[in-house]
């Protein structure tokens, strides 16, 4: 985040050779300050920013999308953070307040679509194994992507 008023979701670097090139995927654009903190959720599904205009907003972290605006605070965010199960977000500012959020809503519960994502992560493995293209931290990043996504649809086929 900072002083324009934008956040940056980066793509994931590629290599040649031993070096690594990395490129903006998206700029998130729609605060009206600074944007001072930047959070991401525990399944990588969501990108939460703060800022000094007193919001907290929620970001689809594959489309760039505002998901929604949270509006509690009356002074700059300072701080935002997830609970462990990604449900709930709370935000600090400068206002001495702890505000808390329920994201849950904004999360995917359709277990058919959690399988698929599921799936396509699968699948985007082999591929990159396969291509010899996945070194080690990248091999490992995707794996706790998958991790959390089959721990996703295994609470959404318990609860439903």
């Amino acid at each position: 985040g900072g002083a324009d008023r934008s956040a940056c979701v980066w793509a994931r670097p590629t290599s040649r050779g031993d070096d690594f090139f990395y490129r903006v995927k998206f700029r998130l654009l729609g605060h009206s300050d600074h944007v001072t903190t930047v959070v991401i959720s525990p399944d990588d599904m969501l990108v939460v920013t703060g800022s000094r205009d007193a919001t907290v907003k929620i970001w689809d972290s594959q489309s760039g999308l505002l998901r929604h605006t949270f509006a509690g605070h009356t002074l700059s965010v300072g701080t935002v953070a997830f609970s462990a199960d990604g449900r709930r977000l709370f935000s600090g500012g400068a206002d001495r307040k702890v505000c808390e959020w329920d994201v849950s809503e904004l999360l995917p519960k359709d277990p058919e679509k959690l399988a698929q994502q599921s799936f396509a992560c699968i699948a985007e493995l082999f591929r990159c194994v396969r291509k010899a293209r996945l070194k080690r931290g990248v091999a490992e990043e995707k794996a706790a992507a998958l991790r959390a996504a089959f721990h996703s649809l295994q609470e959404a086929l318990q609860q439903g």
